[in-house]
């Protein structure tokens, strides 16, 4: 099963505020992306946003909607790496009948 999830951070200015942007994009790949694009160019990520239409964050409860934005190269402040989550299944035999729901 592939799962999505966010693997850089972009910073971006839009106005005079600062936004942290997840993208599903790799930060090679973003950093190839912004060397060849020209300075006025619009760039397309997939980003990751909330039920409401706001940005998503790792905090929130929501679960992520993926939308593509365009995203001018010049707002592109900075890029961080985002660590692939840990997530623990359970293979076990239990077939969990003595949990109430």
């Amino acid at each position: 099963m592939e799962i999505k999830y966010p693997k850089a951070e972009m910073l971006i200015v839009l106005g005079e505020k600062n936004y942290a942007v997840y993208t599903d994009v790799s930060i090679n790949t973003i950093s190839r992306v912004k060397k060849s694009a020209s300075r006025n160019e619009d760039l397309a990520f997939n980003i990751a946003k909330r039920k409401n239409g706001s940005f998503w964050y790792p905090s929130c409860s929501d679960p992520i909607i993926w939308t593509t934005a365009l995203i001018n190269k010049r707002v592109i402040k900075a890029i961080l790496e985002v660590p692939e989550p840990k997530v623990k299944l359970d293979y076990s035999d239990d077939n969990y009948d003595d949990v109430p729901f």
